[in-house]
């Protein structure tokens, strides 16, 4: 199974993503509490700006083709996120996966989602984490586990039967 984001597990620190915002906040690889291996993401918010962004971009993507993204994610406060794909440059146009309003709960839960590419996708694609709309003062969220894979290398799990 390739996965074709860099960094997944954030075990390589905070390489290969970016934390955008203009109030004051951090993005540290953090050992505290993982969802899996040693790291996680994790943003926290001293003081909100007009927009808090975390993303990847630049990878390996294919237009008119199947994909899941998967992440483990929470907020400290249950707050929100949006999580999308979109063109990196104007016009900013959407990939084919964009999801408002997800609620996260204050520990960790598993997000899976398959969809299809559109066919104007190239790798000047960004997935992002838009935090904006939700956080306040002191928020602090954990993500972890970032997967975005081709559908048709995703090995299917095999079951044993017994007698």
């Amino acid at each position: 199974m390739t996965n074709v984001l860099l960094n997944p597990g954030f075990e390589d620190g905070t390489g290969s993503w970016t934390y955008l915002y203009d109030g004051s906040s951090t993005f540290t690889a953090d050992t505290v509490s993982p969802y899996s291996g040693l790291k996680c993401a994790k943003l926290a918010v001293s003081t909100k700006g007009t927009y808090n962004q975390f993303m990847q971009i630049n990878f390996p993507f294919v237009a008119s083709t199947p994909y899941r993204l998967s992440f483990a994610a929470y907020s400290v406060a249950g707050t929100n996120v949006d999580v999308a794909i979109i063109k990196h440059a104007s016009p900013y146009t959407n990939y084919g996966f964009n999801v408002t309003n997800l609620n996260l709960s204050n520990a960790w839960q598993l997000f899976t989602y398959d969809f299809t590419t559109t066919v104007s996708a190239t790798s000047d694609a960004r997935l992002f984490f838009q935090l904006q709309t939700y956080i306040s003062n002191g928020s602090v969220y954990y993500i972890d586990q970032v997967n975005l894979q081709k559908v048709s290398e995703i090995q299917p799990k095999m079951f044993a039967l017994f007698e």
